[in-house]
């Protein structure tokens, strides 16, 4: 499952669009990623946040490496607009075989997290936004990072397994387990 996208799900029917204040919480903590050395780029949310440290979630591959090592990816925060913030980011968790991975990074006054549940049921069909980086650098203008892109969709299928966490990530390994990773 790769995460390229983070998909939210609000009724699209029910409402034109999102609340501006919704809207703009999703996209700050949505974090453009950088991978030079694997010249690789991806998508990433703000999970948490403790002080100025912060933690986001991403897809395995965007980073490489393994958990615990510093690497160069680099989060951009605020990319797109006028002053994008940048921090080299630490793997605390990788799962390779869900392609999942937990990040960490210091910033001064950070995003604010986006709020995670655990009891949302999502039905095929359920209309939802999708916030992420699709075409990596492509829709950078000049000089400057890419834009959050903001869609609508619906989820158009489930995949759950028995021994699963509330967020649906299997529980197959203890390679995920760390501080930031609370329900």
């Amino acid at each position: 499952p790769f995460l390229a996208f983070l998909v939210l799900p609000w009724p699209c029917f029910a409402q034109p669009a999102l609340e501006a204040d919704k809207l703009n919480l999703i996209k700050r903590a949505t974090v453009f990623i950088q991978n030079p050395a694997a010249r690789t780029t991806g998508s990433g949310f703000v999970v948490a946040v403790e002080g100025d440290q912060v933690f986001c979630v991403t897809n395995a591959h965007v980073v490489g490496g393994r958990a615990g090592q510093s690497i160069a990816s680099e989060v951009i925060v605020d990319s797109g607009g006028p002053s994008p913030r940048r921090s080299r980011s630490q793997v605390l968790c990788l799962e390779e075989n869900e392609d999942l991975a937990i990040l960490s990074f210091t910033l001064e006054k950070p995003p604010a997290p986006i709020p995670l549940s655990s009891s949302v049921d999502v039905p095929e069909t359920t209309p939802v936004f999708v916030f992420g980086f699709p075409f990596g650098e492509e829709l950078a203008a000049h000089d400057r990072t890419p834009a959050v892109t903001v869609s609508r969709a619906s989820v158009s299928a489930q995949r759950r397994d028995a021994d699963e966490s509330p967020f649906g990530w299997r529980r197959t390994s203890s390679s995920c387990r760390c501080s930031c990773a609370r329900a």
